[in-house]
């Protein structure tokens, strides 16, 4: 009896406070912890640095400013009521007068006299010589497209009580 006493205080000395005594059982439910092993430093790889590609650089579209189409005017004169009449294509609302129009603008001028005289018609500046702007009888024409701004009178000079015409020239 004094055997299992002595060899339970000596496997009670040899056993750490914190240990248990293990059983059959431990063993088998224990896992076995990997035993260390030296590690090997790894090689070590860059990483790529990632690089800033700029955007590109977005310039403002402008709308393209639509073409104007240059227009023609027709403007009939009488030797009696002298320029009386514009019918400009497309408008309708001008002063036959004192017209206004545009840059590279047409003006024709229609022979319209209802006793079918000749008219001359005459620009102050000289833009045509005297036989171009002769209209023989009733329904001849003659034009002239305005390629510079200005102001411009236009008279019919073989009748000059009738009123002038104005053509300004803008662009």
């Amino acid at each position: 009896m004094i055997i299992p006493i002595l060899f339970t205080l000596l496997v009670a000395g040899c056993l750490d406070e914190g240990e248990k005594e293990s059983n059959g059982t431990d063993q088998l439910n224990t896992t076995p912890s990997p035993s260390p092993t030296e590690t090997l430093p790894q090689a070590l790889t860059p990483s790529p640095t990632p690089t800033v590609t700029p955007s590109p650089t977005q310039t403002p579209t402008s709308t393209p400013t639509p073409v104007r189409e240059p227009q023609t005017y027709r403007v009939f004169v009488d030797s009696d009521y002298g320029f009386y009449m514009v019918r400009p294509r497309p408008r309708t609302d001008l002063d036959v007068k004192n017209l206004k129009i545009r840059l590279g603008d047409t003006v024709e001028w229609e022979n319209d006299d209802s006793y079918d005289y000749r008219l001359e018609i005459v620009s102050k500046e000289g833009l045509w010589s005297a036989p171009d702007g002769v209209l023989v009888m009733n329904g001849k024409r003659f034009s002239y497209t305005f390629n510079e701004t200005g102001v411009y009178t236009v008279s019919i000079g073989n009748y000059p009580k009738t009123a002038n015409q104005t053509i300004t020239v803008t662009e």
